[in-house]
């Protein structure tokens, strides 16, 4: 048979019939470890022990039945060996040199290839499987419109990051302006600042409220309103003794952002927590401290919804708050996520493929086997 042509229904059943054979025999034929020549080989069978192992299922199996001769099983397994279902333990395949004896053969794992799209649907799936278990609900819809997930969105905060885990932009378009970043680290830094710059009481009050003003421009808040809901449904976790369980869903919430978003998001948090903590610097309000003022002052810029009205000032302020206390773990990659993502996709790899259009047996093997 050839690829292209259509197969006649009982050459069609017949390919089924030797597929599921294959499948059968790559599932359940019992591997060991095995010495032959002062070597050891793990994970392999013998000759003798797969024609027995076969010979009993075919027996077994109604769609060959209690006549099936042990000569015939053997021809099968050459069948296998020719067409690369099994190999011999040195490697070798494509020859029908197979016999009813103690040589050594192994199972070929032939690695699936997944499409992007099924890489990015696992990255999508089991980040929001790890999410639900973390809020401890039955379903996410009650908080969040799936259609709003992009699982691409998801690939790039986990994969295209710095050694601190900030994500970089390939499309500096996006990206903070120079001058924004440049006062960023100055405030972030402080009091270790370019000498070029000029330096005058209240200069560092101006410095801040560049940068605020740059962030209150943006033209939506950085954690979207789409996502609004979800957030909020969080901040009911911003209590003492369930904080870590706030801190993973915020980890796991903020991969959903876009990733200029994250990026500034990061960028923001390490900038706001590193001046609440720096008693260098000089106070940005005569009436506020400092940390009490960044929670406030960024609060809408951060979260926002659609709707102005709805939106609880105290909730984004509170968000905001722990946000920056937290930033290093909420907004690191999520190692444990990753691994379990590696491993599924390593898993789906494995899985067994179909062999049709694989196996070539004459009209007079098929009827005599069947």
């Amino acid at each position: 048979w050839k690829e292209g042509r259509v197969l006649s229904e009982p050459y069609r059943q017949s390919f089924e019939t030797w597929n599921e054979v294959a499948k059968l025999f790559r599932a359940g034929m019992p591997l060991r470890k095995h010495r032959q020549h002062f070597r050891v080989y793990a994970n392999c069978f013998t000759a003798v022990a797969a024609v027995d192992w076969l010979h009993e299922l075919l027996r077994n199996n109604s769609n060959f039945g209690p006549d099936v001769t042990r000569q015939q099983t053997v021809q099968l397994l050459k069948t296998f060996l020719k067409n690369h279902v099994i190999e011999d333990v040195k490697g070798r395949w494509g020859c029908e040199d197979f016999e009813d004896n103690c040589h050594l053969y192994i199972e070929v794992v032939q690695p699936r290839v997944l499409t992007e799209e099924e890489i990015q649907d696992v990255w999508r799936g089991i980040t929001l499987t790890h999410l639900q278990k973390t809020l401890g609900l039955t379903s996410l819809e009650v908080v969040l419109d799936p259609r709003h997930i992009n699982p691409q969105n998801i690939v790039y905060n986990m994969t295209i990051v710095n050694k601190h885990g900030v994500v970089t932009l390939e499309d500096k378009t996006d990206d903070l302006p120079h001058w924004v970043l440049s006062a960023m680290k100055g405030l972030a830094n402080w009091p270790k600042y370019d000498a070029s710059q000029p330096s005058y009481p209240g200069f560092e009050r101006d410095v801040f409220k560049t940068v605020s003003d740059y962030f209150y421009s943006l033209p939506r808040p950085i954690l979207t309103s789409e996502y609004y809901k979800l957030f909020v449904n969080i901040l009911g976790l911003l209590q003492p003794q369930l904080e870590q369980v706030a801190i993973e869903a915020l980890q796991l919430c903020t991969l959903f952002l876009p990733p200029a978003s994250r990026r500034k998001l990061q960028l923001l948090m390490r900038m706001i927590s590193r001046m609440s903590q720096n008693m260098d610097l000089p106070r940005l309000h005569d009436a506020i401290a400092t940390h009490t003022l960044m929670a406030h002052m960024f609060s809408h810029c951060v979260l926002g919804c659609k709707e102005e009205m709805d939106l609880d000032e105290l909730l984004a302020t509170r968000l905001v708050s722990f946000l920056m206390d937290h930033h290093q773990e909420i907004l690191q990659v999520p190692v444990y996520l990753q691994n379990a993502v590696q491993d599924h996709i390593a898993y789906l790899r494995k899985v067994q493929v179909q062999y049709y259009c694989r196996f070539y047996f004459n009209k007079a093997s098929m009827i005599n086997f069947l």
